[in-house]
Parts: C-alpha cells; structure tokens; sequence
C-alpha cells in the first residue's frame, strides 16, 4: 500500500514528504537527546566513587570470590548484567551478603546510561521489529555526519565537502558483512570494558564520541552515506530483522517507467532531492532491506513515480524478490550474538570464563576473547550443521550421473555454492521472526525493571542528587535490586520472554512452511522428511533457546 495514496491522510503525508526540511526536522529531536547523552556522561563522570567500585558485591567468604569475580562477573559498579547475576548468585547460595553499593548504584544513575542502555537500546529493536529502517531514518549519529558532508542542514546544495570516494568495489561484493564484523566487535568491546554493565555514564559518553567521530570520518571520506550502508554495526542486524514488520520502503509507483527513465535522478540527484544516500534504487523490487526511509527519492522524481509503501508483515521473508547471502549471514552471526548475550547471563557462564582466564593469562577482564567469539562462531556453526542436515533429510533431485561428476574439485565447490544458494538463504531468512524474538525477549527484563530510572534521570541528569522537576524520589524510581528477584518482577518478565520466545517460534514455523513450499520442495527428493527436518530445525532453535531463559530466570541479561 503506498501511504501517499490512501483517503485524505495521503495527500498530507506527500506534502509533509515534499517538504525539504523533513528529514532535517525528523532528525533533530534525537539529535539534540543524544548530544545530551554525550554531555551528561562526560561532565557527569563516573555514577560510584573509585574507593567503592570494585565492592560491589561482598561475599560471606571470601574463598568463594577472587577480584576478579568481582571486577569481572559482577562487574565494576552495577548495571543490568550485574544485577542479573549479583541476584541469581544470591537466590542460589544464600549464605553470600550483599554490600548495599550494588542497590545504591540503582538510586544514583546517570541521564546518559539509562537512555542509551535501557531504554534506546530495548525500544530500537521493536521499532526495527516493526519497521525495518525507522531508527536510520531519525539516526543522530549519521544525520549529524550527513549535515556536515553536504554543508547544509536542509537545503539542496550542489557540492559535498569531503573527498567523495567511493567504496571499494571489492568490499561491495561483501554486501552488508563489514557491518557484521563491526557489530561482533563492538558488543566485545561494550562487554569486555564492561560499558553498560558498569552504569559508567563517562565510558558511555566516549562511545558516542568514538561512534560520531568514525561515522564522521567515513563520511567526509566516501560519498553518501557509505558508512550507514556498509560500515555501521545496527545495519547487521536492521538489515534481515528489518524484514518481518511492515518494511516501509520508498519504491516505485510504476516500475516501467523508472525502467525507461533517462536520467535517473533518484539515484543521481535532481533539482529538489539528493541522490540516494544508500545507492537503493527505487525501481529496484528485490530488497526492502537498505532504504532509510530519507525521502530524497520521492523528492528527487520528476515524474512523481515514488511512493512510500508498507506491506504485510513478514512479506520480505517469505517472498524478498530475491534473497541475499550477506543477510542470511548476518542473521546467522547476530543470533550467535545474542545468544552469547544470553548465555553471558547464566551461573555456569562464569566459571568456563575464570577457567579460560586461568589458562590464558594474557586476557585478565571479563569476558574472555576466547569463550566470547567461541559462543558466537560455534552458534553459527551450529546453526549451518543444522541447515546441512535439513538438506540431507530432504534429499537430492540431481541424476545419478550429475551427482558422479561433481565428485570433483571444481563441481563440489559448486555444489556447495549451489547449497549455500539454495539451502543456507531460504533457510535462514525462514529464521529471521525467531530470532528477532530472541532479541526483544533479552531485552525485557532489563526495559521492565530499569526503565522508571526515566523518571528519576529527568530530574537529575548528572547524577549530582538534583531535582530539578521534582521526579528524583517518586516511590516508583526508588524500588530496589532485591525486588527484582526470582519470585517478583523477574517471574512476570520470564514469562513474557517466553511468551515472545512461543510467537517468534511460531511465526518462524509458518515462515518456514511457505518457503519450503515455494522454494525448496523442488528441490528435495523426498519432499516430506525435508519438511518435517526444516520444523524439527526451527522447533529446536526455539526450545534451546528458551531453555536458556529458563537459567536465567527472567533476570535483566
């Protein structure tokens, strides 16, 4: 359905599209949010003075906990791991007393931590869930880069400042798997400085700095915003779990007529719009998966041949145009990290870190680099072994002859590119709703328990018990740790987890049922054992998963 089209909002929603401050305006407000996240957390300093941050947690006996457990698993001053663990420790060994710092971290927080880490971090997946690209379309970090690239906040200017290179040629066959590995590498560094965990608001300020600052450099170095499209970590996982919303896009009206179309100014740029910032063309049907929603397009169109248009949900999983490998990957590689985020979260977690730590001396915080890339590398393993052994159940359609001749080296690289074209993708994309709901599932604990801090941080931005509207001690923002505790809040907030976790099972089985159908029955030579393996496949992912929420117990991971 294209927006602009509908009864009476179509015509102001066109208008409001039209307008050449649009997306200045829709930026702006998170723009201004985030240069006060960055400003809180620098001047705001550190939320717990350095002579109590590493007594977080003061256990009965100390035997039982090195400075390392302490610095390490419970982190160095609280946060949303901390008190998931600190209260899991407590319920399974009640003989361990807790220092009252851990709960004082909770009633002095920072306005920078508790929007970036509880509550963007928790919604912007929803918004993601819903549809697909919403947070590059309000991104402050790539509209501030853009506004600085072409000299301008809104207007249309003809030059951009910056060397205007292009992106490698040999990087774009990699699609979107940059962005992959600088997601896996940020979550490690977030972790491994304990970042979040530790409600550090100064750390958090420098992490915006340092996301500015590449976003920046990237952009007065390459044309458009290449460092949105290949670069930026949130593109790893924006990209396939973009996909089960409703996927607003900005697309052509007549796919003909862009076909035909002589100069070609959405992508080129035209007397009123830019060139697409992300090299999306709208006559494009194959992918809803990299359009920021900017608008340049439907500006820029001298034929007014581009629409904004939403979908059913789950319509670029099921039938995408065509299916990408970059985005089975990523969803692949994401998954393997938010089950490390999961698993992070569990008791039997830390002692395979300290056993690590003690046979690896030369990593000494926590996470260790070799159980962090291990979980996420071996889930993705884990994931692929699973997919080859959906494709041998279901069997093969190639002649006994055709199958003799690809014994050979060349014919078996084709038959794995083959596999992984035919097989990998589909399978993966069918996954795509599971692991969205693995996602937002994760989150929930930590958004239900953290997210009345809102009310307390508005009052006193910088922690410096101000209150300056008169929330810092409303009832409702002073509820302690120990309340989130197995038999309280966390009991609700598991079953949530797993009420999500049940959907996003079973939105993924239907998934599957379709694209089994569509795609892969042809391919199977015995088409009913490879449609029982591809739901025994789903079902598994689902329950493993699941399971490990039942470990945590509803705890903020």
């Amino acid at each position: 359905m294209d927006l602009t089209k509908i009864p009476v909002a179509g015509k102001l929603i066109d208008r409001i599209l039209s307008w050449r401050i649009f997306q200045f305006l829709v930026i702006l407000p998170n723009q201004l949010l985030f240069w006060l996240v960055l400003i809180t957390g620098i001047v705001g300093g550190t939320v717990l003075p350095q002579s109590v941050k590493t007594k977080a947690v003061n256990f009965g006996n100390a035997a039982k906990a090195s400075t390392h457990a302490v610095n390490g698993f419970f982190g160095a001053g609280g946060g949303g791991t901390t008190g998931a663990k600190a209260v899991a420790v407590a319920a399974a060994h009640p003989s361990w007393a807790f220092n009252t710092t851990l709960v004082d971290t909770w009633s002095r927080l920072n306005f920078s931590t508790v929007i970036t880490w509880w509550l963007w971090w928790s919604l912007v997946w929803l918004l993601m869930a819903g549809v697909g690209r919403g947070w590059c379309m309000v991104c402050p970090f790539g509209g501030f880069a853009e506004w600085v690239q072409r000299g301008a906040l809104w207007k249309r200017k003809r030059r951009s400042i910056g060397l205007n290179l292009r992106w490698p040629r040999s990087l774009i066959r990699w699609g979107i798997l940059p962005s992959v590995a600088a997601f896996i590498i940020l979550t490690f560094i977030e972790e491994y400085y304990n970042i979040s965990a530790s409600a550090d608001p100064f750390t958090t300020g420098l992490l915006v700095i340092a996301i500015i600052a590449l976003a920046l450099i990237m952009h007065l170095v390459f044309e458009r915003r290449t460092f949105c499209a290949y670069l930026c970590p949130l593109t790893a996982v924006f990209a396939p779990l973009g996909t089960v919303g409703m996927s607003a896009r900005f697309h052509a009206r007549d796919f003909d007529r862009c076909n035909t179309c002589p100069t070609k100014e959405c992508l080129r740029g035209g007397v009123d719009g830019y060139e697409c910032p992300w090299y999306d063309w709208p006559g494009n049907t194959s992918s809803t998966t990299m359009c920021g929603l900017c608008s340049e397009c439907y500006k820029a169109c001298p034929y007014d041949n581009v629409g904004l248009y939403v979908q059913p949900p789950l319509s670029a999983v099921i039938a995408p145009g065509k299916r990408r490998i970059d985005i089975a990957l990523a969803l692949i590689f994401g998954f393997g990290v938010i089950t490390f985020m999961t698993v992070n979260a569990t008791l039997w977690y830390t002692s395979l870190d300290q056993w690590l730590d003690s046979h690896t001396p030369f990593f000494t915080r926590y996470p260790n680099p070799v159980d962090y890339f291990g979980i996420v590398f071996a889930t993705a393993l884990v994931v692929g072994i699973g997919i080859v052994g959906v494709r041998l159940v279901a069997g093969s359609t190639l002649l006994p002859a055709a199958a003799a001749t690809e014994r050979t080296i060349i014919k078996i690289t084709g038959v794995i590119k083959r596999w992984i074209k035919d097989w990998l993708v589909p399978l993966s994309y069918a996954a795509i709703p599971l692991v969205t709901a693995d996602l937002i599932a994760n989150r929930t604990p930590t958004f239900l328990f953290y997210v009345p801090r809102i009310i307390q941080v508005i009052s006193d931005p910088f922690g410096r018990n101000w209150n300056i509207f008169g929330t810092a001690h409303l009832r409702v923002v002073r509820s302690h740790l120990v309340s989130f505790s197995p038999i309280g809040l966390s009991g609700s907030a598991l079953l949530i987890q797993l009420v999500i976790m049940g959907i996003g099972t079973l939105v993924s089985l239907w998934s599957m049922h379709r694209i089994y159908n569509n795609e892969l029955l042809m391919l199977s030579s015995r088409p009913l054992a490879g449609r029982v393996a591809s739901l025994v496949f789903i079902l598994v992912i689902g329950a493993v998963t699941s399971w490990f929420y039942f470990q945590i117990g509803g705890l903020a991971t």
